[in-house]
């Protein structure tokens, strides 16, 4: 474990998180999943789910090469969120980059945007976070996201590394596989 420190990524896709919220919405919450097979669904009121590795294959992207790493088998959950926000993540200096914790002091936040404190319970959108422990974070700032990936002792992967896990190792130039 302490080899992938370095070269392990959090999946935030922090853009992405403000479609899938609208997707959640439509869903009402019922049945939300995370990848492709449909063996692998995760129910949002399953039991959380821990971050978890796995490998992913460098290779030649352009004229640049890629070196392989590690990256989240899931988008970050809100539960594993959660244990960032309960451990002092918005705290503790360490974690939080020189502009971070800048803004971070600015902005004055203590958690993500869509989340309340009520009588001692978290709430996501005014849905107790027990009942959505499964479903992406979303509603945090690039900072947020990459103070929890040093929290988690990763990282944010670069333009290119992210260009390289959307197109499917250089397989295809469309993110999503399809041509839209």
């Amino acid at each position: 474990l302490e080899k992938l420190k370095k070269e392990c990524f959090v999946n935030f896709l922090v853009s992405f998180l403000e479609i899938f919220e609208e997707l959640i919405e439509i869903f009402d919450f019922n049945l939300l999943f995370f990848n492709n097979d449909i063996d692998n669904l995760l129910l949002y009121y399953e039991t959380p789910v821990e971050l978890e590795f796995i490998p992913f294959a460098g290779g030649k992207l352009g004229d640049k090469f890629i070196n392989s790493f590690y990256v989240s088998k899931n988008l970050v959950t809100i539960y594993q969120y959660l244990v960032f926000v309960n451990a002092g993540g918005y705290l503790n200096k360490e974690y939080w980059s020189e502009d971070g914790y800048y803004w971070l002091k600015y902005t004055n936040v203590s958690s993500p945007r869509n989340w309340y404190l009520i009588e001692n319970e978290w709430m996501v959108s005014n849905v107790p976070i027990s009942n959505v422990y499964n479903t992406p974070v979303s509603k945090i700032s690039y900072y947020e996201a990459e103070a929890c990936a040093k929290f988690y002792n990763c990282e944010i992967y670069n333009e290119d590394e992210r260009d390289w896990v959307y197109t499917n190792r250089n397989k295809t130039n469309f993110p999503t596989g399809i041509k839209s």
